[in-house]
């Protein structure tokens, strides 16, 4: 399942890029779609043993699409660290 994690965040990050760019337009369907995947992944992840973990990951999903509007908690680390470095 952390693979799966990974995957959909650089999904996530791939997406914004091209749309910060201006490659793809406005295409909100794709990062929700991303969001709502990512969600089952955490909700999937809370019947294994990681229940807490996979719990607290859940939460930290919810609050960084409520925050920032991140798809994944990776991809809101990435805008973070952009915002604050100014890289």
């Amino acid at each position: 399942m952390m693979l799966l994690v990974l995957v959909l965040s650089a999904i996530a990050i791939g997406v914004t890029e091209l749309r910060i760019a201006g490659i793809i337009g406005e295409q909100s369907t794709i990062i929700y779609a991303l969001v709502v995947l990512n969600i089952l992944v955490a909700i999937a992840g809370c019947w294994t043993r990681q229940r807490y973990v996979w719990l607290t990951y859940l939460v930290a999903s919810g609050a960084g699409f409520l925050l920032i509007s991140a798809a994944t908690p990776v991809s809101g680390a990435l805008i973070l660290a952009r915002v604050i470095f100014r890289i």
